[in-house]
C-alpha cells in the first residue's frame, strides 16, 4: 500500500501523474486522516505563500514546504503521534494566518537576540530547530514560528524552543501568542527566564495589560542585558 501522506505536497502542486492523482483522490475520499493532513498542508501553503511571494517567489515556497515535510518524515529518536503533529500544525497555521491577515511582517526596528542552531531532542526536532534558526535569523518570523510550534509540540519541555517561539511572535507583533510562551518561560528556572520576562512585559504592554506588564518587567534581573530596558518600560507604565 502506498504512503499517501508522502504525496500530499506533490498532489497540491499538481505534480502527480494522472494515475497517481486518481489513486490519491480515491484514498482522500476514504481516509479521514489524509483529508485532515491535506487540508492543513494546503492552509500552510496559503499562509507561507503570502509571506514568500513578496520576498522570494514561488520556488522558495516549494523549497520551504518540502524542507518542512522532509524534517517531519525523518526517523526520530522519539516517535511523535500523528494526531499531535496535526494539532500542532493546525494551531500554528491558525496563529500565523492571523498574523498574515493583520499585515504585520517586520519587527519595525525591535532588537531581538540572534538564535543559534542547537541540538534539541530527537532527529526530527534537530532538523526543525535548525531550519527554524535560519528562518528566524533571516527575520522570517512567520516561518520560524511555524517550525518551532512543531518542535514545542514534540517536546513541551524545551525551554529554548519555546523562548524563540515566543520571540518569533514578538517579531511579528503577535502579542497574544507571544505572552502565552514567554510568560511560561519567565515563570520557570531556565537561563532564558529573565530575558523572556522582558519580552513578555513588552508584549503585555502592547496588549495594554499594564499590571501584567509591570509584573513581568519586575522579574528581569540586573544580570540580564534587558534590565535597563525593563526599567525604562516600568517608567512608562
Amino acid at each position: 500500500m502506498e504512503n499517501y501522506f508522502d504525496q500530499i505536497q506533490d498532489y497540491l502542486d499538481g505534480q502527480l501523474s494522472a494515475d497517481g492523482q486518481a489513486a490519491f483522490e480515491q484514498e482522500l475520499r476514504e481516509n479521514a486522516e489524509l483529508q485532515k493532513q491535506t487540508a492543513i498542508r494546503r492552509e500552510m501553503q496559503d499562509v507561507i505563500a503570502k509571506r514568500l511571494k513578496a520576498e522570494q517567489g514561488v520556488p522558495a515556497l516549494r523549497s520551504t514546504l518540502k524542507a518542512v515535510a522532509a524534517a517531519q518524515n525523518k526517523p526520530a529518536a522519539k516517535v511523535i503521534p500523528f494526531r499531535r503533529i496535526v494539532i500542532g500544525l493546525a494551531a500554528a497555521a491558525a496563529l500565523i494566518f492571523a498574523v498574515v491577515m493583520s499585515g504585520v511582517f517586520s519587527n519595525n526596528g525591535m532588537e531581538l537576540p540572534a538564535m543559534e542552531a542547537t541540538i534539541s531532542r530527537g532527529v526530527n526536532s534537530d532538523s526543525l530547530f535548525n531550519a527554524a534558526s535560519k528562518a528566524y535569523n533571516d527575520k522570517d518570523y512567520a516561518a520560524s514560528a511555524l517550525l518551532l510550534e512543531q518542535v514545542v509540540t514534540a517536546d513541551t519541555q524545551s525551554a529554548v524552543a519555546r523562548y524563540y517561539l515566543g520571540l518569533s511572535y514578538v517579531g511579528n507583533k503577535a502579542w497574544g501568542p507571544a505572552v502565552t510562551h514567554l510568560a511560561r518561560i519567565s515563570s520557570g528556572t531556565s537561563v532564558y527566564a529573565g530575558d523572556a520576562a522582558y519580552f513578555a512585559a513588552l508584549s503585555y504592554e502592547n496588549l495594554n495589560e499594564k499590571t501584567a506588564a509591570r509584573e513581568q518587567a519586575l522579574k528581569v534581573p540586573q544580570a540580564s542585558p534587558y534590565y535597563k530596558k525593563a526599567q525604562k518600560l516600568l517608567g512608562r507604565l
